[in-house]
């Protein structure tokens, strides 16, 4: 329990390298001390699969998600709270990637069953309450949204106080349905209470907060402010910077090139025409390329290190003949050798800390020909 509080704690400030390498740990022991089908491991399962989508990891948060329902549904029954808990996980992961049926149906199903066995006013409606309004905000229906989310947030601080981090998120995302009918007046109080609570409670660099300064950002560029708005997008920018760095130095190739995926660094800035944008771009890019690149160099400065990579290129000779070959026959192996993989890359990932990019964009400018553009798209 101690190892899981610690991931926990890890999590919560941000620092996801620590709580993968603990939350690993602790499911390989309850695995081989109760069972790899006992409640308590769904439980470490559903949590590395919120740490997964949190990374941009859809596949492998997906695939967990659905191993804790499984044995959640098998082993407590199909309206236990806690497959409640996976349900309304499980939807939203479906609506960060836009399969908004798919997640209302779920969230739908995990608010009927907390309702029906903890009552109206429970504090673990509130989640559900919050991520189904803002999937109707999404959806456009603002009205329902807004009942949803000022729900989620009066039992909050009913139940928490009005100081508890959870509070936060429920403020975050009621503001966010004001700022998207237009009512910045309404929304922008919200952000300012988020941010405070976020900064106070999680840090300075905390992921979390770091989605409270782009909203904020964005509410200041409607309004017209683009001081207030650049101040904002330079904030967060820092902390995202921050965190890339810490995935790079211990996640898989795959994952890396996701979590860059899902990040989308830069579009803010290039929206306020910031000439930092091309900075901003270069870091970004130019840092989940080379990690990529010093893992393959490091590779050969040790003998065991030189080991791994040869092992690492025979799994991936291995896994690419079986991908060629026709069929399910295979598929099992295919997935045991992509956990090998992905555990070896991670390892030869795992450095203390990242070097610094030190390519500029005057040196890029620099070895483009004559006549010529570099066009960066983002959507």
């Amino acid at each position: 329990l101690s190892m899981v509080r610690l991931a926990d704690l890890s999590y919560r400030r941000g620092d996801y390298a620590s709580a993968e390498r603990v939350y690993q740990q602790a499911l390989s022991i309850r695995q081989k001390t109760l069972a790899p089908d006992h409640p308590e491991v769904a439980t470490l399962l559903n949590k590395m699969a919120f740490l997964y989508g949190e990374k941009g990891d859809y596949s492998t948060a997906e695939s967990l998600y659905l191993r804790a329902l499984a044995i959640r549904e098998k082993a407590l029954g199909p309206t236990h709270v806690d497959v409640a808990g996976t349900l309304n996980d499980l939807a939203l992961l479906y609506d960060y990637q836009g399969q908004y049926e798919r997640a209302q149906q779920l969230y739908v199903g995990a608010l009927k069953i907390r309702e029906n066995q903890l009552g109206a006013e429970h504090v673990l409606l509130a989640p559900i309450l919050n991520n189904l309004g803002y999937l109707f905000a999404k959806r456009d229906d603002l009205t329902q949204a807004e009942q949803l989310c000022s729900r989620s947030l009066a039992i909050r601080e009913k139940q928490l106080g009005p100081h508890h981090p959870d509070v936060s998120n429920s403020l975050h995302r009621l503001a966010w349905i004001h700022s998207k009918g237009g009512h910045h007046d309404l929304a922008e109080p919200l952000y300012l209470r988020a941010m405070a609570l976020r900064e106070k409670l999680l840090g300075p660099e905390h992921p979390d907060l770091a989605r409270t300064l782009y909203s904020l950002a964005c509410l200041k560029l409607d309004q017209g402010d683009r001081t207030a708005a650049l101040a904002y997008a330079l904030r967060c920018a820092k902390i995202r910077k921050a965190g890339a760095g810490m995935i790079l130095s211990y996640s898989a190739e795959r994952q890396r090139l996701a979590y860059f995926k899902s990040l989308q660094p830069y579009n803010l800035l290039a929206t306020l025409g910031d000439n930092r944008v091309l900075h901003s771009l270069l870091h970004y890019k130019g840092e989940v390329l080379d990690s990529l690149l010093e893992d393959r160099i490091r590779a050969f400065r040790s003998p065991q290190s030189r080991q791994a990579a040869q092992q690492l290129h025979t799994l991936k000779a291995r896994w690419g003949q079986l991908a060629v070959a026709a069929g399910d026959k295979n598929s099992v192996e295919r997935s045991q050798l992509k956990e090998k993989i992905e555990k070896l890359e991670q390892s030869l990932g795992a450095v203390a800390q990242r070097a610094s990019l030190t390519l500029t964009v005057p040196e890029v400018q620099a070895v483009l020909p004559p006549s010529t553009v570099l066009v960066e798209y983002a959507n």
